[in-house]
């Protein structure tokens, strides 16, 4: 209960207090509480006081771990990457060793790298992958995804190849993924298109846009988060129009639609002002992730809606 209460504390404040209470003895479940705690303070207010006790919190037994993870992360310092180094190996979970190898990557630590190219074929886990690639930066992964890209005929792979050159911004294969991508029957389309928009290839941009126009849901899901990208440096008034076009069609899947809401929401379009309110009269769409982030995104936003 007291840690509890600390933690209601403005974060100045409360960092001391968890301090003195953490240096008592605790039960698991008291522990539990204080890593909860602190993942919430960090994300608010980075504080690097608290990296010797979340060094503490990382045994992989205990499901609360992941908090631990987290508010190293928010404080965000090369002492805080020290301390996740050297429990990589101890995480279970793909997504999280990836997501952790992404962390250390940015500060300059390559350990991650073997895990990253191992699964970056692994649909599942292939956007994490990517992530970890490209902040890495692993002089040799280029070459070997260059030659993957060359020589396998495993479309997985294939896939892998063009997703991690693409975040590597491989001047070489970017031209060759704008040739590819000419071709939106190919199975591998969707990942060159996502491919373009990790590497911010603004001459994508027009393939990007046919893809988010088309019928075909990949295609427009992945054209979607590819102009999320592209749209982040280079003007185009015109995609964000499809973009706003694809979330506005009933018809549409609501995955598809969703990834269109999520592209505008991080170029922070005006678009949504007026399309937002449309969604969420849907009824087809209640109980639904798309409505659930409109309606969040309409309270960010401030929109008042008018019922007639």
């Amino acid at each position: 209960m007291e840690i509890q209460i600390a933690g209601e504390l403005p974060p100045a404040q409360a960092v001391p207090v968890l301090l003195k209470l953490f240096a008592m003895p605790l039960g698991a479940q008291e522990r539990d509480t204080f890593a909860q705690i602190c993942q919430k303070l960090t994300k608010a207010s980075p504080d690097a006081r608290l990296i010797p006790a979340m060094s503490t919190l990382l045994d992989p037994a205990r499901g609360t771990r992941w908090y631990a993870v987290q508010a190293l992360q928010n404080i965000n310092t090369l002492a805080a990457a020290k301390v996740m180094q050297a429990n990589l190996r101890n995480e279970t979970d793909l997504g999280r060793k990836l997501e952790t190898a992404a962390f250390l990557g940015r500060h300059g630590m390559r350990d991650g790298y073997p895990y990253a190219i191992e699964h970056i074929s692994e649909s599942h886990v292939r956007d994490r992958a990517v992530v970890a690639l490209a902040a890495i930066g692993e002089p040799k992964a280029v070459i070997e995804l260059r030659e993957i890209l060359k020589t396998s005929n495993d479309l997985e792979w294939r896939a892998a190849a063009v997703r991690g050159l693409g975040a590597l911004r491989d001047e070489e294969t970017v031209k060759q993924l704008l040739v590819m991508a000419q071709d939106l029957k190919s199975p591998l389309a969707p990942q060159v298109l996502l491919a373009l928009g990790d590497a911010g290839e603004a001459a994508a941009l027009p393939v990007v846009r046919k893809g988010i126009v088309s019928r075909n849901q990949v295609l427009a899901s992945a054209g979607a988060r590819a102009a999320a990208k592209l749209l982040a440096a280079h003007k185009n008034d015109a995609v964000r129009d499809d973009l706003a076009v694809l979330l506005s069609d009933a018809e549409a899947d609501a995955e598809t639609r969703l990834e269109a809401l999520e592209a505008l929401a991080i170029l922070k379009d005006a678009r949504l002002d007026h399309v937002l309110p449309v969604i969420v009269r849907e009824a087809a769409l209640e109980n639904g992730t798309l409505i659930s982030r409109a309606e969040q995104l309409l309270r960010e936003r401030k929109i008042v809606l008018i019922f007639q």
